[in-house]
């Protein structure tokens, strides 16, 4: 049973209803106010509040399960530094999977920045670092791999009639 589902890099997130639906988000665009027609704060349109809320259409949130269900999901805006190390994917969720050719979708990351969400730019800027500093870290990794390969390689000869002493122990396999 999975215990907790943390949702990094949102702005991939698609979603498939109808444009009227996509752009009905809570809030947006804020009602007029005929009581207090003074400037006041206005809900914020960044797309992290809306995730749980359209998973909440999708799931039975009414229940114990379903609450249990959206209690365990965590939403950030980009990647946390501490979700940086090990994702994955559920090929099961992707769109190709799950929606047919004609279907029309939209990007949340763009429905926040149509109702006024203003740091798409700045999410866009640095996804683009921490796929530059990924790239590095990756490639740095694969040569210090081959390094190992090789360093293996050149003390194979030498460490030989300790291997076969250690197999025939049992501790080597």
């Amino acid at each position: 049973m999975v215990e907790a589902i943390s949702w990094a890099a949102w702005q991939p997130l698609w979603l498939s209803r109808h444009c009227w639906k996509q752009v009905e988000v809570p809030g947006f665009p804020p009602q007029a106010d005929e009581h207090q027609p003074f400037p006041r704060p206005l809900p914020l349109p960044s797309p992290q509040p809306h995730l749980p809320a359209d998973r909440a259409r999708h799931a039975a949130h009414k229940t114990k399960r379903g609450q249990a269900a959206l209690d365990s999901l965590e939403v950030f805006d980009g990647i946390p530094p501490s979700y940086k190390k090990k994702r994955m994917v559920v090929p099961a969720a992707l769109k190709v999977v799950r929606l047919k050719p004609t279907r029309k979708f939209a990007y949340l990351g763009r429905l926040a920045h149509e109702v006024g969400w203003k740091y798409q730019a700045v999410t866009a800027t640095l996804e683009e670092k921490r796929k530059e500093k990924a790239k590095i870290h990756y490639r740095r990794k694969k040569q210090l791999m081959r390094l190992r390969k090789q360093a293996e390689k050149n003390v194979e000869k030498k460490i030989d009639k300790y291997t076969e002493v250690l197999k025939t122990h049992g501790l080597l396999v």
